[in-house]
Parts: C-alpha cells; sequence; structure tokens
C-alpha cells in the first residue's frame, strides 16, 4: 500500500499524472492478496522468506557429490 501512496503523492509534487502507476501498482500488490486470502495463503504470502529459497554453497556441493555418486 506504501506505493499507492508514494506514487499519488510523486504525482501531486510534480503535476504529473502517471497513469500507469494507477493500475499496476494497485494490481500488483491487491491480486496476490486477493488469491492469498482466497487460498487460505495470507500468512505464508506475508511470512514469506526468500532465504529458504537461495541456492548456498553448501546445497550445491550436497548436489554435486549426489551426482557424482550417481
Amino acid at each position: 500500500m506504501a506505493g499507492l501512496f508514494i506514487t499519488m503523492a510523486v504525482m501531486h509534487h510534480f503535476k504529473a499524472a502517471q497513469p500507469a502507476l494507477l493500475y499496476l501498482v494497485p494490481c500488483c500488490l491487491l491480486v496476490p492478496l486477493l488469491l492469498a486470502a482466497i487460498r487460505g495463503e495470507v500468512s505464508a504470502l506475508w511470512n514469506y522468506d526468500e532465504g529458504k529459497h537461495v541456492d548456498n554453497e553448501e546445497n550445491r556441493k550436497r548436489v554435486d557429490s549426489g551426482k557424482k555418486n550417481n
């Protein structure tokens, strides 16, 4: 929601409309929230952490050693 308020403030300050931002920001915020609400995953969306998805060096070594053993 902060993105929408920042967009409105910038448009007001510079007296220049950015109409694409008026629908892009709400769509990028509301669509994921709506889908998460429908699926019952709002908590998972809100608490999302990329840390467990990042491919670190240790995981890469484990995968490589597993490939060599097969």
